[in-house]
């Protein structure tokens, strides 16, 4: 048999796909303030509107509303998974809504 083709090549830097880092936040339960969803801003776009909410594992409350424009990259904190996120378009704003789970 032949040499087997490479399944992937190893990228040591990522290039610069006109992204670079604006801003970190925590997006956490309005009552208990455990945080939820770690959220990293990496391009700004007025015309891009993310409103994401998400429920609390520990306390059973939720979040508020988190509002932000442009892109941004969204993953569970650390003790918790997300496990049913919900995605809808209204009116231009893309809504989402996190289901969490406390990991075990």
């Amino acid at each position: 048999m032949g040499e087997q083709p490479e399944l992937y090549e190893y990228e040591p830097e990522p290039k610069n796909r006109g992204y670079e880092l604006l801003r970190k936040d925590v997006i956490r339960c309005a009552n208990c303030k455990k945080p939820l969803v770690d959220v990293i801003k990496v391009k700004e776009d007025i015309n891009l509107i993310k409103e994401t909410k998400a429920n609390c594992p520990y306390c059973g409350d939720e979040s508020f509303v988190y509002r932000t424009t442009g892109e941004v990259f969204m993953q569970a904190s650390d003790g918790v998974s997300i496990v049913n996120p919900k995605v809808e378009f209204v009116n231009n704003i893309i809504k989402q809504y996190m289901e969490m789970m406390k990991n075990e």
